[in-house]
């Protein structure tokens, strides 16, 4: 609908899809590395922590917001005791465009943000609550003028096709060169909210996709590609936190097997905890494509839900790691002989490392078409058994790691069983007078 009423305004197709890739000139640290950081979930219920200190502390060559950089609906109408009341009746929590300006400023008052701000260069996309509704999709009223604030909030210059494209999402992509080194990283910022059909669960749009096919192709010499969304990608886990369905997945995984696309790797947000997360079959992309979550910078699953965080280890295979309580993401890249070192970490408030990996992209991350033999098996699994992946989880977690409960339910059902078995036999004696003892008259 929105690529029809480009061309009758007279916007040609090729010109919509045309939206320049911005080039980067990030500063090297003293160990010759590039450091990028990245974070979603700030100032939900007026939260502050002392976050953006630590980040600033380790310096980073750019920020980029992966959603909720403030929380610019009603978000008392999204969870809670008005839960069900928003998902049955209202459904849409928006506030008016002034309130989420307000909320815009209040992240850009944050004092440590301010100090950011002066040395580090910012990027972002959106998630729902900076987008303007909770779990918003492409109907949503305000989605123009929302646009609009949140570009003015990242700083988007006026005269950047972007800005200036009528009625699009807020999908870029940026670029950084190395001439010394020769180093290329391609940084993809997708849209997952506002052409998002929730009938479908097509997340991307027939333009995002077309524009996504298309820098994907011109930057095929990339040595690191980094796709940074609202929402996780790769998770199959079957539980109440969004991500983009099997369909959007699978769209991504036939455009990096269609260019071939080594050391591909995904970012997100949203879920207001830490996690690596990956494919779990080579046959998708032609190689293990592997996902970072960071999200939780002044609020965290057990900030609302004291057990939050064993709720996630049970849904969770223990080898894809969780990390529960304020974070953000660090990326740092350095060369080392002919291949790029990528080591990713979950930080914490006082500067932990919380979680970390450190991949090689010609080691780690290299497309192979041999591994894509299994592609139809992969396929038919991830895109018709979530459920079943689920159970998986679930057997994993009491046989192989939880021994005790796995004897406690099993106990338990028997205990139920007996106490329900001797309630009907109880029942049967007081109603049918089976087993009684007759009464006999002593003389």
């Amino acid at each position: 609908m929105t690529l029809l009423i480009h061309l009758l305004l007279g916007i040609g197709v090729n010109q919509i899809l045309a939206r320049e890739t911005v080039n980067l000139n990030l500063i090297k640290n003293e160990k010759n590395e590039i450091k990028l950081a990245f974070g979603s979930c700030y100032g939900i219920f007026d939260r502050k922590s002392d976050i953006f200190k630590t980040i600033t502390e380790n310096d980073p060559a750019l920020w980029i917001w992966l959603g909720d950089a403030a929380y610019t609906d009603n978000v008392r109408l999204a969870g809670g005791t008005k839960f069900f009341l928003n998902i049955l009746v209202l459904k849409d929590n928006s506030m008016p465009t002034n309130y989420a300006q307000h909320r815009f400023e209040m992240t850009i008052e944050d004092k440590y943000y301010q100090k950011l701000l002066q040395k580090t260069p910012v990027v972002g996309v959106w998630d729902d609550h900076d987008y303007g509704c909770n779990n918003g999709d492409k109907t949503f009223k305000n989605k123009r003028q929302m646009r609009d604030i949140f570009l003015d909030f990242i700083g988007e210059p006026n005269n950047t096709q972007r800005r200036l494209e009528i009625d699009t999402g807020i999908y870029q992509d940026y670029v950084y060169f190395d001439n010394e080194e020769n180093i290329k990283i391609h940084l993809i910022l997708v849209d997952i909210r506002y052409d998002f059909d929730e009938k479908t669960q097509d997340r991307f749009g027939e333009e995002q996709l077309a524009w996504l096919d298309r820098i994907l192709g011109e930057n095929k010499d990339s040595n690191l590609t980094l796709i940074g969304m609202g929402v996780q990608a790769l998770v199959d886990r079957y539980f109440f936190t969004e991500a983009i369905n099997w369909k959007s997945k699978e769209m991504l995984f036939d455009l990096i097997r269609k260019h071939q696309k080594s050391g591909v790797f995904v970012l997100s947000g949203d879920v207001h905890f830490a996690q690596f997360y990956h494919t779990n079959c080579k046959s998708l992309t032609g190689y293990d494509v592997q996902e970072l979550t960071s999200s939780g910078m002044t609020h965290h699953v057990n900030s609302f839900f004291k057990i939050g965080h064993h709720v996630l280890n049970y849904v969770t295979p223990l080898f894809w790691n969780v990390y529960v309580n304020y974070n953000f993401g660090l990326l740092k890249t350095r060369k080392i002989g002919d291949d790029l070192e990528f080591t990713i970490q979950v930080k914490t408030l006082d500067d932990q490392i919380a979680l970390e990996k450190v991949l090689m992209i010609n080691r780690d991350m290299k497309y192979d078409e041999e591994n894509n033999r299994y592609q139809g098996m992969c396929k038919a699994i991830h895109s018709k058994s979530r459920i079943g992946i689920q159970f998986h989880h679930y057997l994993y977690m009491f046989i192989v790691k939880r021994h005790w409960l796995m004897y406690l339910l099993i106990m338990s059902i028997f205990g139920v069983k007996s106490l329900l078995l001797a309630g009907v036999i109880r029942l049967i004696r007081k109603t049918s007078g089976l087993c009684r003892q007759s009464k006999v008259k002593v003389n």
